[in-house]
């Protein structure tokens, strides 16, 4: 007698975040990267120059090993506030591909 067993892996959400400092340096988003780095988020761009409307200037990473978007919110929280600078941020939930197969 056999038995078939079927693991399926879902994998963890992915998040991606876009991050503004109000009158923030270059040095102030290096600061941002490296808290946000300590807890495995992937930076994907450095803001280049300040924004000409509101004064705020993106930074976009993705989040790491994070499995929840209240997890996301609280590490954005912290690493943005260690920057003494006020912060806006967005989350967007990435849509995963779902695999059919079996």
């Amino acid at each position: 007698m056999f038995i078939l067993l079927t693991i399926k892996f879902f994998p963890m959400p992915a998040y991606t975040i876009s991050i503004k400092l109000e009158a923030a340096s270059n040095t102030d988003y290096e600061k941002l990267s490296k808290e946000l780095e300590k807890k495995s988020f992937q930076s994907l761009k450095m803001p280049v120059q300040r924004g000409v409307e509101t004064g705020l200037t993106p930074f976009v990473c993705k989040s790491g090993n994070v499995s929840s978007l209240m997890d996301v919110s609280c590490v954005v929280s912290e690493a943005a506030a260690h920057t003494g600078k006020k912060f806006v941020f967005t989350i967007i939930k990435d849509k995963m591909k779902v695999d059919a197969g079996y």
